[in-house]
């Protein structure tokens, strides 16, 4: 059983990933902005003076701006990655240990509406650029697995909780039509990562869903999944990006497969009914 650190256990992916690899491994959380999730992870700021015995640690996970939604309202914020980036890449370092940064899928744009792992296709926005630097801090681990991704959880804030609040109050709600992702539920994509943490996976690897959608289309389909009257309507007002990714290394070195969209709306119906959106309310 190894021991891994997860900085930014307040996010979707940080959660995930800590529910997820807790199974087989040692797990010490820690949150990456001033607003702790409570609950199961609960944990203090991250700080690597509240490490002992570096030596033990096998993997350091982080979970940062990076890690949201694409969808999300607040994404391209990267205050976690200026605070703590930095110093997890010192300490995976220093015990040898891997780091595993949680990138976005919108690092990338066009012109195919799928991109490869090692596809340089990248997007020209601020957002796009600024994912790159952090990218290349985390690349500067001498073990190092950055995940490209889109994933979807039940986090307070996040696109999909603030998305069912609307829909079952009956809200108004616009969304994205122009954007275009490969999304994955949350426990598709903590599946991905410890896969790809057993089989030692480095470099760029993306973990994208099968098929591709906006977030207008995305709540549409949700909608209906949940038998949920909505009234929803596209924002076509910005240009269209297309962030589709092609999961071929993880699928090739692991048995993990990319679950087609209605795979996606079964899992993620499968705990919107949790009491964690009373809670989100």
């Amino acid at each position: 059983m190894g021991r891994i650190i997860i900085a930014g256990v307040e996010t979707v992916a940080g959660q995930a990933i800590a529910r997820r690899v807790s199974r087989s491994h040692t797990v010490e959380a820690f949150s990456c902005t001033a607003a702790v999730t409570p609950g199961l992870y609960a944990s203090e700021p991250f700080a690597a003076s509240r490490l002992s015995d570096l030596r033990s640690v096998d993997v350091v996970c982080f979970c940062g701006g990076a890690s949201h939604s694409s969808w999300d309202a607040d994404f391209g914020l990267f205050d976690a990655e200026q605070a703590a980036l930095p110093e997890c890449v010192q300490i995976a370092n220093a015990a040898a240990a891997r780091l595993v940064y949680v990138s976005s899928d919108a690092v990338f744009d066009g012109p195919w509406i799928f991109h490869d792992d090692e596809c340089r296709s990248y997007s020209a926005s601020q957002t796009g650029e600024q994912l790159r630097e952090w990218e290349d801090l985390a690349g500067t681990a001498t073990q190092h697995l950055i995940l490209r991704t889109n994933v979807l959880g039940t986090v307070a804030g996040s696109w999909l909780s603030s998305v069912m609040e609307k829909l079952k109050s009956g809200q108004p709600t616009a969304l994205n039509a122009r954007q275009w992702s490969t999304p994955l539920a949350e426990a598709g994509f903590a599946d991905a990562v410890q896969l790809a943490i057993d089989a030692g996976l480095t470099g760029c690897v993306n973990v994208g869903g099968a098929e591709r959608t906006t977030a207008f289309r995305f709540g549409a389909q949700l909608a209906t999944a949940m038998g949920l009257s909505a009234e929803l309507s596209p924002v076509t007002t910005s240009a269209v990006q297309e962030c589709g990714l092609r999961s071929h290394r993880i699928r090739s070195a692991t048995d993990w497969t990319s679950p087609v969209l209605q795979e996606t709306f079964d899992q993620l119906t499968d705990i919107l009914d949790e009491p964690f959106l009373a809670s989100a309310a």
